[in-house]
């Protein structure tokens, strides 16, 4: 399936956990909206607002995920994935999840 693009989009892939991934969406996302220009779509698409304010879609994928926004979205899925969990410091996490 091609994914079309505008000037200002790109489209990167992402391999991660599903844990990885749960933290990804919830540190991303601070708003959601329905789908509706995927309908008809045979996969899990997440879009919404994004921390910066850009509009993002996310395509859950077998080994993680595809994202489509800007540029500064992407750097900001980068600091997610290198950043470390405030949950798993405080010990509440399970252990042996995804080391961030």
């Amino acid at each position: 399936m091609e994914r079309e693009l505008t000037a200002y989009r790109m489209l990167k892939r992402y391999a991660c956990t599903w844990a990885e991934l749960s933290c990804i969406i919830g540190n991303l996302f601070i708003e959601l909206s329905p789908p509706c220009e995927r309908c008809g779509e045979d996969a899990l698409t997440i879009t919404g607002t994004t921390v910066t304010g850009n509009k993002g879609t996310l395509f859950v994928t077998a080994a993680g995920f595809d994202f489509e926004g800007c540029a500064e979205d992407a750097v900001t899925i980068d600091r997610i994935r290198k950043g470390r969990c405030i949950n798993a410091e405080a010990g509440t996490r399970k252990k042996g999840t995804f080391g961030i």
